[in-house]
Order: structure tokens, then sequence, then C-alpha cells
């Protein structure tokens, strides 16, 4: 079960943050949909996370990041993945040319939780 709350910002915009397990799970996942807002994790990619002992939450984080993005996202430029990338301490970027913004889940979505459990 998704557990939602609410952050209040210093600018005073709120986002809304998720977190879908246990403070205990093996991995913890953060993601990050929108701005300011933060999107609730991905349904397609619960069931694997799940075999795989993992938690998705949204928010801070300060750990090895994982960012992927579509190439062809219409939605989202790809140049907002790069730009996260560089400005996160510890992260990596994989950019999808031929993706979109939900294509890129299929693509290499599982990929991306082995990256994350290898991490672990």
């Amino acid at each position: 079960m998704t557990k939602s709350t609410y952050l209040r910002l210093p600018d005073g915009r709120t986002v809304r943050c998720y977190d879908t397990g246990e403070a205990d799970a093996a991995l913890t996942v953060f993601w990050h949909h929108g701005s300011p807002n933060t999107g609730e994790p991905p349904e397609p990619l619960r069931p694997a996370a799940a075999e795989r002992g993992i938690r998705w939450i949204s928010g801070q984080v300060t750990a090895p990041v994982l960012v992927f993005h579509g190439g062809q996202d219409k939605m989202v430029p790809s140049a907002l993945g790069a730009w996260l990338a560089r400005h996160c301490p510890d992260a990596e970027l994989w950019l999808r040319p031929d993706d979109g913004h939900v294509s890129v889940l299929g693509s290499c979505g599982v990929a991306a939780l082995d990256w994350l459990v290898a991490r672990a």
C-alpha cells in the first residue's frame, strides 16, 4: 500500500511525497516525477521491485542515483534528465534515444532495478 504525505517547501509550494514500503526494506528507490510535485511510483515496475525487496519513496535523497530518460519524451525534455544527473552528487544517466516518456520503463526499467540491487 502506498502512503502519501505532503511536504511544505520554504518557498510556500507543497510537494506530495509517496512511500510504498517499510523502512527496513532491502533497498529504497527515490522516485521523482514532475516538478515541483512528485508522482506516485510506477505501477508497471512494482511487481519486479517487490520481488527484489525494493521500496519506492519520493523526497530528498543522498545516495547513488540512476536517471533514465527517453530521448523521444514529448512531455519532459531529455535535457532535464541530463541536468538532473549533473546536479546529483553520485548520479549515472541512461539516455534511451528511441524511447518516450513511458516506453523507457519497458526498455530499461527492470535493468534499472538490477542496477540498484547491485549497489545495495
